[in-house]
């Protein structure tokens, strides 16, 4: 992996706001409502699911990988279960990476991956909610953010290539929310 200073790259021309505090602003105290984002990005979900679930389906049929880190044998047919939904997103990510994909650290630095097993392994934390990462598509328009819930958060300006985006959540048999 090797780092740069993301304030120096090209990336700030495309993405202007690209900090966690600017991107998902908290409260200013609690119990209050958070301020509104400083930029101009859309949202939408990319998720396994093709709708947004109701408690009651989230109770039936979320699975995540948290709910198996602190069980000492896996139940078969709900893992099984899982690793398929992971799957979807291990291909997704996989298709994303020949479209020239970026990871910012620590809101500084932009990582430029030296193999796709490196990029792959930081999918992997972002997919199972073990670490967040922001991961930046120049040629899409796109920042991934992690999720929770086998959902990722997606934010795109308005010159997003769309087109292709859907496409390649499409392949991998994911869903735009």
């Amino acid at each position: 992996m090797r780092k740069k200073s993301f304030a120096r790259s090209s990336l700030p021309e495309i993405f202007p706001f690209y900090k966690m505090e600017d991107l998902y602003p908290s409260p200013l105290e609690i119990g209050k409502e958070a301020p509104k984002a400083p930029h101009n990005y859309e949202h939408c979900s990319l998720t396994i699911f093709d709708h947004w679930l109701s408690e009651k389906e989230y109770e039936e049929k979320m699975i995540t990988f948290d709910a198996f880190n602190n069980t000492s044998s896996r139940p078969s047919k709900l893992w099984n279960t899982y690793k398929r939904y992971e799957e979807k997103f291990h291909t997704f990510f996989k298709k994303l990476y020949e479209h020239g994909i970026y990871m910012l650290l620590n809101d500084k630095d932009l990582v430029i991956f030296n193999s796709k097993n490196e990029y792959m392994r930081y999918c992997l934390y972002n997919i199972r909610e073990q670490k967040s990462h922001s991961f930046f598509v120049p040629s899409l328009g796109i920042i991934i953010t992690g999720g929770w819930n086998l959902t990722m958060h997606v934010l795109h300006n308005k010159d997003w290539n769309k087109e292709k985006f859907e496409f390649l959540a499409k392949q991998a048999g994911l869903f735009i929310l």
